[in-house]
C-alpha cells in the first residue's frame, strides 16, 4: 500500500498518473487538501481519499517562530493521522507533491519518516534549491515567514531533505542536483506517462472527472488575475485608466474579454477560471460557459473528441507539454497594444486582396500568427516575414511599430508598397505620401476610454488617396467597447 500526500488540485491528477505508472496494482491512500466529494477527487479504482487540514492555515501558525511552527505542524498532522487511524510507517512508499506548501514534508523530516518527492511542474525542485521559490512565497505570504525559513533551511521542497530518498522530475526539462549518495533522481515524465496509459486507465480518468459531459470544442484557461496584472506592469501595457482600480482586476477582466471577442467569437468555447478568485472577478464571467476550476485540462487529451486548449501565458496555470495546447506566451501582453491596429491593417490589406506574405517590423510574428489563425482567418495562408535590408525590395505590405532602423530600411520599398505604421511617428515625408489615422475605444455611454494614432504610407500617392476616406467601426461585445477609426484631416 502506498501513500500520496498532496497539496493543490493540479497535483491530484499528477498523483493518479504517477500511481498508474509505478503502482498500478497497489492500494493507495491520497491525502488531499480538498473535500473528497469535490471534482478534484475522481473515483479511481484502489484509491481512497482523506481531506487534510488546510495547509495554508497550518503553515501560517507562528509567523516569526520556527520552533512554534514546527511544534504546531507536528501536533496537527499527528492528530490528523490518529483521527483517520493511519500510521505512515504502514506504507511501503510515501510520496509528496505540492503547488505551494506541503507541511507533511516537515512532519516526515521531524519524525525521520522516509519519503519521495514528485515535481508538479518543471524545475520546481531547482527553484526551491536556488531560493527563488521561497523568496516568492515569503513575499506573497509574509504570515508564513517562519515556515518559509524552514523550507529553506531543512530543504523541505527541493528533494534534498534529510529523509527524502528519491526525486521524481516532472519532465526531461527539469534540472535537479540531488545530493550524491543520498537522493536519486528519475524522470517521471507526466505527459508521456499520461499518453502511455492503457485504455482502462484512460477510461477511469475520463469517467472519474466526468469529462464526457463537456461538448465544447475550445477551452480558454485563465491565469491568476494577480499574475496577469503584474504582467501588465512588466510589459508596460497601458490599459484604459477607468479599469485600473487599486486591485487592477477591472483591467484583467477587460484584457480577457477583449481576447475572447477577437480570438473566440466564432468558437464553441468554455473558459476555465483559477480557483479561489475574488467574488467580483468571478461575477464578471458568470455569464460565460465554464469548465470547473478543479477540472484538469490534461484529461481532455484523453477524449475521443479533439478539444482546443488555449493558455494566454506560460507563466500561469499552464504547461508547455500539454498535448495539443496553444500557448500565446508572455508576448501576448506586448501584442495587446497592437491588437486593434492589427485588425484595421489587415482589413485594408484584405480590401486589396489576400497577400502571399506580409513583412513585419517591431511586432512579434508569433502573435500575428495566432491572430490570423483565430481572429482573422481570411489570412490563414499568409506568411509573415521579418523586415530587413534584403527583403525590403519585394515587400508589398509592411506592418510595423517603427524604429530608427525601420525608417532607413523602408526607403527601399517598391513604389506600390503599402506601409501600416502604429503610433504617432511618420516616416520620411519627402519619400512617402501619408495619411494619419486615429483610433478610439468608446464605451457604451459614448465616453472615450483610450485612443492611439496610426499611419498609412506609400510612395504611390494614388494608393494613399484611395484610403484617405477609410473609416471603420466595430463593437467588442464582451469587452463592452466600440472600436472606431477615421482619418485625421
Amino acid at each position: 500500500m502506498v501513500l500520496y500526500c498532496i497539496q493543490g488540485s493540479v497535483c491530484v491528477i499528477r498523483s493518479v498518473v504517477h500511481k498508474f505508472k509505478y503502482h498500478p496494482q497497489d492500494e493507495a491512500v491520497f491525502l488531499v487538501d480538498r473535500e473528497v466529494s469535490s471534482p478534484c477527487c475522481p473515483h479511481i479504482d484502489k484509491i481512497k481519499y482523506y481531506q487534510t487540514p488546510d495547509p495554508l492555515e497550518t503553515v501560517r501558525y507562528g509567523a516569526r517562530s520556527r520552533e512554534e511552527t514546527k511544534a504546531h505542524i507536528n501536533h496537527t498532522i499527528s492528530d490528523f493521522f490518529r483521527k483517520i487511524s493511519i500510521d505512515p510507517l504502514q506504507f511501503s512508499d510515501i510520496y509528496v507533491l505540492f503547488e505551494e506548501y506541503n507541511p507533511f514534508v516537515l512532519y516526515f523530516e521531524m519524525n525521520s519518516v522516509r519519503y519521495m518527492s514528485v515535481e508538479a511542474a518543471d524545475n520546481s525542485f531547482s527553484d526551491h534549491a536556488s531560493g527563488r521559490a521561497v523568496s516568492r512565497f515569503m513575499y506573497l505570504h509574509p504570515e508564513a515567514y517562519a515556515y518559509g525559513c524552514l523550507i529553506r533551511d531543512m530543504h523541505l521542497q527541493d528533494a534534498q531533505g534529510e529523509n527524502c530518498t528519491k526525486a521524481y522530475l516532472y519532465s526531461e526539462r527539469s534540472v535537479c542536483d540531488p545530493i550524491i549518495g543520498k537522493t536519486d533522481a528519475e524522470i517521471f515524465g507526466f505527459y508521456e506517462a499520461l499518453a502511455g496509459l492503457d485504455e482502462e486507465q484512460k477510461r477511469q480518468l475520463t469517467a472519474g472527472y466526468n469529462a464526457e459531459r463537456y461538448d465544447f470544442d475550445t477551452v480558454l484557461t485563465f491565469g491568476s488575475p494577480f499574475y496577469t496584472k503584474r504582467s501588465f506592469e512588466i510589459h508596460k501595457l497601458d490599459m484604459p485608466f477607468r479599469y485600473m482600480s487599486e486591485d487592477g482586476l477591472g483591467a484583467v477582466c477587460f484584457f480577457y474579454k477583449t481576447l475572447i471577442d477577437y480570438y473566440f467569437s466564432d468558437a464553441d468555447y468554455a473558459i476555465k477560471l483559477p480557483a479561489d478568485l475574488p467574488e467580483g472577478f468571478v461575477k464578471a464571467f458568470s455569464a460565460f460557459k465554464q469548465l470547473p476550476s478543479e477540472f484538469p485540462t490534461e484529461v481532455l487529451s484523453l477524449m475521443d473528441k479533439q478539444i482546443d486548449i488555449v493558455y494566454p501565458d506560460l507563466g500561469t496555470d499552464c504547461d508547455a507539454h500539454n498535448a495539443g495546447a496553444t500557448v500565446f506566451g508572455g508576448r501576448i501582453f506586448d501584442f495587446f497594444r497592437y491588437i486593434h491596429f492589427t485588425l484595421l491593417a489587415f482589413t485594408l490589406i484584405g480590401a486589396v486582396g489576400v497577400p502571399e506574405k506580409i513583412t513585419v517590423s517591431g511586432i512579434d510574428i508569433s502573435q500575428l500568427d495566432h491572430f490570423k489563425n483565430r481572429a482573422y482567418k481570411d489570412f490563414k495562408g499568409v506568411i509573415f516575414e521579418r523586415l530587413n535590408r534584403h527583403n525590403v525590395w519585394d515587400a508589398d505590405f509592411v506592418v510595423a511599430d517603427p524604429s530608427e532602423e525601420f525608417a532607413e530600411i523602408i526607403k527601399n520599398v517598391p513604389e506600390d508598397c503599402l506601409i501600416f505604421v502604429y503610433g504617432d511617428d511618420q516616416a520620411d515625408t519627402a519619400a512617402f505620401a501619408g495619411q494619419e489615422m486615429t483610433c478610439s475605444l468608446i464605451d457604451t455611454s459614448g465616453e472615450e476610454l483610450q485612443s492611439f494614432r496610426w499611419w498609412v504610407l506609400s510612395k504611390n500617392q494614388g494608393l494613399v488617396d484611395a484610403v484617405r476616406e477609410f473609416s471603420a467601426s466595430y463593437t467588442l461585445e464582451n469587452a463592452g467597447v466600440t472600436v472606431q477609426t477615421q482619418p485625421v484631416a
